[in-house]
């Protein structure tokens, strides 16, 4: 279901968002900006799904909020002198925010296309926060959730393939 999910956030985000540079999975990325293997290039985000509670619905399928982190990395580096100009600092502040604010208007009432067996409803925003990140990089993490059943535990049943006609005439020739 992640991955499902994944794939259509990510198109969303390229499809609306395309200055954003990167979309990947979280892992920390931001963290440690100045190992090779974690490289961070922004404007980025990366998608971290929290703890999923599923609820039983019967007939072996289940229904959860799906929490999603949404962590959106900008560069930080302000102009030298900025806290002479109060001008500067307010399109400092725009310039910053503004990936969050793009990311909010391209998902808040979103609702990514059912596919196999899981359905998913509107996502809407939850929460926002600044995060902890090096000097160099403002990060902020936006939480958004959304309605998933899952119906790939219930029984596919799919007709066996009609048999083959045989054609007496064309056998016996």
């Amino acid at each position: 279901m992640e991955a499902t999910l994944f794939k259509h956030l990510a198109q969303r985000i390229a499809a609306t968002m395309p200055d954003v540079k990167q979309v990947e999975l979280y892992t920390g990325q931001y963290l440690y900006p100045a190992t090779d293997a974690n490289p961070v290039f922004p404007p980025a985000i990366f998608v971290e799904f929290g703890e999923i509670m599923w609820d039983d619905l019967g007939e072996r399928s289940q229904q959860a909020i799906v929490p999603v982190r949404l962590h959106v990395v900008t560069q930080h580096l302000p102009p030298f002198g900025m806290d002479r100009k109060p001008a500067a600092i307010a399109a400092y502040a725009e310039a910053v925010t503004k990936v969050s604010t793009r990311l909010h208007q391209a998902l808040h009432g979103y609702t990514p296309a059912s596919e196999h067996a899981f359905a998913f409803n509107t996502i809407t925003r939850r929460r926002s926060a600044r995060a902890e990140a090096p000097p160099t990089l403002h990060v902020t993490i936006s939480e958004f959730a959304l309605l998933v059943n899952d119906a790939s535990a219930e029984i596919q049943y799919n007709a066996p393939p009609e048999p083959p006609k045989l054609d007496l005439e064309k056998i016996m020739e």
